[in-house]
């Protein structure tokens, strides 16, 4: 499958992550660091139910990552998550599929403002 290019991080959630991290400051940075983590675990679990048409793991799945997203102030992971749940209770599986890979692109962005290349 091709994958379309990375849009723009939208400048409020750059903002916002930003803000974050100066709330934070390296001594909280476990916060962020284990949002890291749970999330790339969490985006597997979704592509893995995604794929297998688990509804119910899809469900609490993107429950899980939106929460995570508004707890790091991370606006459009947080939206793609809704947008997700409504997918999901139209049982739309190209919208899923679409939404899913704009939510990891999401997060490879939102990593990039945490842990700079």
């Amino acid at each position: 499958k091709d994958i379309p290019p990375l849009p723009v991080l939208p400048v409020e959630d750059a903002l916002s992550v930003s803000a974050l991290l100066a709330l934070y400051g390296s001594a909280n940075h476990k916060i962020l660091e284990s949002f890291l983590e749970v999330t790339s675990r969490l985006l597997t679990e979704l592509e893995s139910a995604i794929s297998t048409k688990d509804n119910l793991l899809i469900s609490r799945t993107i429950h899980e990552l939106k929460g995570a997203s508004l707890q790091v102030r991370a606006k459009e992971m947080a939206k793609l998550c809704f947008d997700l749940e409504a997918a999901s209770r139209k049982n739309d599986e190209q919208e899923l599929v679409a939404l899913y890979a704009a939510l990891a692109h999401a997060f490879v962005r939102v990593k990039s403002l945490i842990v700079p290349a």
